[in-house]
């Protein structure tokens, strides 16, 4: 019998990521993570924290948008509407004048 850690489980046509073969990925995934997250903290100290929220929230529209191509899936209307509406508040809240202050 095959032992437990190296079964495959296969989930449509994509096998699970707790296989052994794919424990490399697992690695390189944690190591870019790393890498953003230590990225993301240079950022802060070169922009405002608006500004790094505001990159943040562009790239959730587009890790969203990429991931669903990239597993294959379809994008739906309500996906591109709402990412789009997104992107329009995006837009909307960074052509805003600045408050005056106080």
């Amino acid at each position: 019998t095959t032992p437990p850690a190296a079964r495959s489980v296969e989930v449509g046509s994509m096998t699970a990521v707790g296989t052994p073969h794919r424990y490399g990925l697992w690695f390189a995934t944690s190591v870019s993570y790393l890498v953003y997250q230590t990225a993301s903290l240079f950022l802060l100290e070169a922009f405002a924290v608006e500004s790094h929220a505001l990159l943040v929230s562009v790239k959730h529209v587009f890790t969203a948008l990429s991931a669903t191509l990239v597993v294959g899936g379809r994008l739906s209307s309500s996906t591109l509407l709402g990412s789009a509406v997104t992107l329009l508040g995006i837009g909307l809240y960074t052509a805003s004048p600045a408050p005056p202050p106080s």
